[in-house]
């Protein structure tokens, strides 16, 4: 038990740290509803201005959402424009053999190739990996299952091989032997739901039906793979094997100069590109007869990350894109970023040439007061001052959140119409 002055000191000690505390926070909480209080004010400040200059807040909201709305667009077309096939694990060893044949006029390049050269390429060469064949010919037929029946435009043919070499995920089936035999065929999980509607759709029959002289034959499901993004350079919605395609055209096996596939390779890792083109021309001259050499004028190698933008060759895939359009796309959108910031700037100057002026008027006032009467001129000048800069920058907040608003509106009215439509635009001008 403590006698008095022992419990008295430490009562006393404790008291100024008690008191410290308390006044903080009261001194916090003071500061605390002022700074409401100035919120408040600006955002009044702020409504009142923009109202007070309907047709220039206007102006300067509009202006500024098509600006930033143009330069989101922009920066979105050329985003995916410049993502095409980057979502393969292996973009960069995969490449593409295109063939120049020679015309009448002089040389034309295809990205077309015989069907047997990328295997024959892949036995000669220690460099390919593997390969990965896509058939021109195959390409339109009526499928039906059951009752239902429809058109399907995206009907190719290949071997396993695909899904080794590309990204492109094998949902249902074994990627190993998926397409090894005739008369198989791997979907996209679109057309699984479209023709079975939940059913498991492995081992159910289909019929293809070509629409030209209506013959017709059947084929296994045996795979189902995730359908193709749509920053892929191609698009397929059913693969039949390769040797279904063998047998639905014999003839074009032994011929070199049938030009029926995208022939893929996927080369070794560290191999140099340039290097095997060369090899691979000099081994189809040197190797193969005369008779087909002699309407040939060399074989490229494309990268699969140059295809989409800077690929225009004779049978494409698809339409590609254009490697100049994204520039002008992108200097359009810098020149709108540009202008925009002339004009903040013209109306940023205007701002401080209105503030100088009565800073000069106030500073003018307040050197011709005396005493009381000039401390309290200079305080009401300055807080002027402070209301029309803080007004001015509320505005600025206040604008610049609805800009802000409308470019997010327009990023989703991109996102569902706007594709098609440039998608439209290239074919319509490609």
């Amino acid at each position: 038990m403590c006698d008095y002055f022992t419990c008295h000191h430490s009562v006393f000690s404790y008291l100024p740290v008690t008191l410290l505390i308390h006044g903080t926070f009261n001194c916090h909480f003071r500061i605390f509803n002022l700074s409401a209080l100035m919120i408040r004010t600006y955002l009044k400040v702020a409504v009142r201005q923009l109202f007070r200059n309907k047709f220039y807040s206007l102006l300067n909201i509009i202006g500024l959402s098509i600006g930033l709305a143009a330069c989101l667009l922009i920066s979105l077309y050329v985003q995916h424009e410049m993502s095409y096939d980057q979502f393969h694990v292996n973009k960069d060893r995969i490449y593409r053999i295109s063939e120049v044949f020679k015309t009448g006029d002089g040389t034309m390049e295809t990205a077309l190739t015989a069907g047997k050269l990328a295997e024959d390429l892949d036995r000669h060469f220690e460099e390919i990996s593997n390969t990965a064949l896509v058939d021109y010919d195959i390409e339109r037929y009526i499928v039906k299952s059951g009752e239902k029946r429809f058109t399907e435009e995206n009907v190719s043919a290949t071997g396993s091989s695909f899904f080794s070499v590309f990204s492109f995920p094998l949902l249902q089936g074994n990627p190993a032997t998926v397409l090894d035999l005739p008369y198989t065929v791997a979907i996209s999980d679109k057309m699984a739901e479209k023709y079975f509607a939940g059913q498991p759709p492995i081992g159910k029959v289909m019929e293809f039906i070509d629409p030209y002289d209506y013959t017709s034959f059947q084929a296994q499901v045996t795979g189902v793979f995730a359908s193709m993004p749509d920053n892929a350079h191609f698009h397929k919605d059913f693969f039949l094997s390769a040797k279904t395609a063998e047998q639905l055209i014999p003839e074009r096996k032994e011929q070199l100069g049938w030009t029926s596939h995208f022939s893929y390779l996927l080369l070794s890792p560290r191999t140099d590109a340039a290097k095997l083109e060369k090899q691979i021309n000099e081994y189809i001259f040197s190797h193969y007869p005369k008779e087909v050499v002699s309407f040939w004028a060399g074989f490229h190698l494309q990268s699969l990350n140059d295809i989409h933008l800077r690929s225009n060759l004779k049978e494409e895939l698809e339409v590609n894109g254009d490697l100049s359009a994204i520039y002008i796309f992108s200097a359009i959108g810098l020149f709108i970023i540009l202008l925009a910031g002339i004009a903040r700037w013209i109306c940023g100057s205007w701002y401080e040439w209105k503030t100088h002026y009565m800073e000069i008027l106030i500073e003018g006032t307040s050197n011709r007061s005396e005493g009381i009467k000039g401390m309290i001129i200079g305080a009401i000048g300055s807080t002027v001052m402070f209301l029309i800069n803080a007004g001015w920058i509320s505005k600025t907040i206040w604008i610049t959140l609805t800009v802000l608003s409308f470019g997010l509106w327009a990023i989703g009215l991109y996102q569902r119409r706007m594709p098609a439509l440039i998608d439209r635009f290239f074919i319509l001008n490609g």
